[in-house]
């Protein structure tokens, strides 16, 4: 079994480091063919990148599109379209020098018009644009040359640019002009593949780029070279999850997502299939804050003391092998870990359940709880919170769709209470999108934003951690979600392929499969 190194998520960054262009698709002799096909368990509901924060979009639009700069395996910033990036020395700009000659799926060549044009519409679609980057502009002094210069010093600008969740990928001006609010209607990006066929429910495929140009350096994360092998890397739609274990025994996929937990060990003697097992993030329960019972912040506290995670996280994850119980905002390998005290941490107390009921006038409305069976972890998760919070004294309605219903629904406050998520680790706290108040759970607290200010401004990791530990005493008091713990995600591979990766901060990496060795 196959465990991936834990990412650490520090503020170092490299800043102005070169990213020329390197040979085009498949190895430097051309080699390469076949097809490569993967048991994935969502469909995005986009493949727009600025359209979605959903896991899905970001590792399925990761073939088409490229980004500006992005996060390495050690959580460092690298350039892939910028040759180079530089920030000012008041921290009030960034300017990037884009690579030269990098063709589009449609041939045409990328340039500075594009990279200005990608950035505006990011500034507009983002949440971390709206918290961190308002009334930033974007010009071109000159060709290849691309400045963005921000109302105020953002010292770790670099890493929240280089954040994939809703990446800047650089996208065709022209696109971008006659994009409708579902996103642009084409996608033509400069990635190693182009988008073939999108079957609803079925599968998308994506097609060999003959023509791609590879950012060089060794391959880390989603930054590095490049080298795709593959004619043709299909995602083929399988939510049911012993459907994708019966398919990579049987040779059918030659890898799948997302395998349950309680079945890993059914691969320990298998030699044909091996397993990543890797830290991916942390599950909450989000809630909708806007609008509905769950506003109250005393309806907050009752369901968080109505929870015990470690029988939400069992139910999840099967053993505890493959969880841990948390309550802190980075992982605990990270430079900038703070553990949360004790006392801010609501353990279960059904007296105290009680008191904050009462607290908020609670009338026995039903909390909406809103989940997917896409991910078996979040909707065994809402299941145990249902009882938890039945046998609390808390009413319940619990309302099952398809991720992309889910995701769609979630963007408002009318149909949702409380939706459990598991979100990719960040390389900062102030990134995790139930924080953001323009996000589903819609979280506005001036504790929240001032601690969040004090990390981006942080002159150094001391700085930083401490801004960090009055980010937890501010969540805890504030409760913008009810959080379980930290867990790992497991992937089955055909031992016959090698070049898988996977990143917390950028998840699944599947363009650099082949034959293995």
């Amino acid at each position: 079994m196959r465990k991936s190194a834990v990412l650490a998520t520090g503020m170092t960054l490299a800043l102005a480091l070169s990213a020329c262009g390197g040979g085009n698709g498949g190895d430097a002799e051309g080699e390469g063919g076949g097809e490569f096909n993967i048991a994935w368990n969502a469909q995005p509901p986009s493949m727009d990148p600025m359209k979605s924060t959903a896991n899905a979009t970001r590792d399925l639009g990761r073939h088409i599109y490229e980004p500006l700069v992005t996060l390495d395996a050690n959580d460092e910033v690298q350039p892939v379209l910028a040759e180079s990036f530089e920030m000012a020395e008041d921290n009030q700009s960034i300017t990037f020098t884009l690579r030269e000659d990098v063709p589009f799926h449609d041939g045409d060549i990328m340039d500075a018009e594009d990279a200005v044009a990608s950035a505006e519409r990011w500034l507009e679609e983002s949440g971390t644009a709206a918290a961190y980057f308002p009334g930033t502009e974007v010009e071109s002094p000159e060709e290849g040359v691309v400045t963005m210069t921000f109302e105020e010093p953002v010292p770790m600008a670099p890493v929240l640019l280089a954040d994939q969740n809703i990446s800047l990928a650089v996208m065709k001006a022209e696109l971008l002009e006659e994009a409708g609010p579902d996103g642009v209607e084409e996608h033509i990006g400069t990635g190693p593949y182009e988008l073939g066929d999108w079957a609803t429910d079925q599968h998308i495929s994506f097609e060999r780029f003959e023509d791609y140009v590879s950012p060089e350096g060794e391959s880390s994360g989603s930054a590095g070279e490049k080298n795709p092998y593959f004619d043709t890397i299909t995602f083929h739609f399988v939510p049911d999850a012993s459907t994708r274990v019966a398919g990579i025994q049987s040779g059918e996929y030659d890898a799948a997502a997302s395998i349950p937990w309680d079945n890993a060990d059914m691969f320990d003697n298998d030699d044909n299939v091996n397993l990543s097992v890797d830290e991916s993030g942390f599950t909450i329960g989000i809630y909708n804050k806007a609008e509905g019972p769950m506003a109250d912040v005393n309806m907050r506290r009752a369901v968080l003391a109505a929870i015990e995670p470690t029988e939400n996280l069992d139910s999840a994850f099967n053993s505890s092998e493959f969880y841990s119980v948390s309550g802190a905002l980075l992982p605990q390998d990270s430079p900038l870990f703070v553990d949360v005290d004790e006392e801010l941490q609501q353990g279960r107390d059904l007296d105290a359940v009680e008191e904050y009921l009462e607290e908020a006038d609670y009338d026995g409305e039903p909390v909406r709880l809103i989940t997917t069976r896409d991910y078996d972890q979040l909707y065994n998760l809402t299941v145990v919170l249902q009882d938890q919070l039945e046998e609390a004294g808390i009413n319940t309605e619990m309302n099952v769709h398809d991720w992309p219903t889910v995701s769609e629904a979630i963007q408002t406050p009318d149909d949702w209470d409380i939706f459990i998520d598991s979100p990719s680790w960040r390389a900062l706290p102030n990134l995790h999108n139930h924080l953001q108040p323009t996000n589903a759970g819609w979280t506005e607290d001036q504790a929240i934003e001032t601690a969040m200010d004090a990390i981006i401004l942080a002159e150094d990791d001391d700085e930083a951690r401490e801004a960090i530990g009055q980010l937890h005493e501010a969540y805890y008091d504030y409760l913008p979600a009810a959080r379980f713990g930290d867990g790992v995600l497991v992937t089955a591979l055909s031992s016959d392929y090698e070049g898988f990766d996977f990143t917390a901060p950028s998840g699944a990496i599947y363009y650099n499969m082949r034959p293995a060795e």
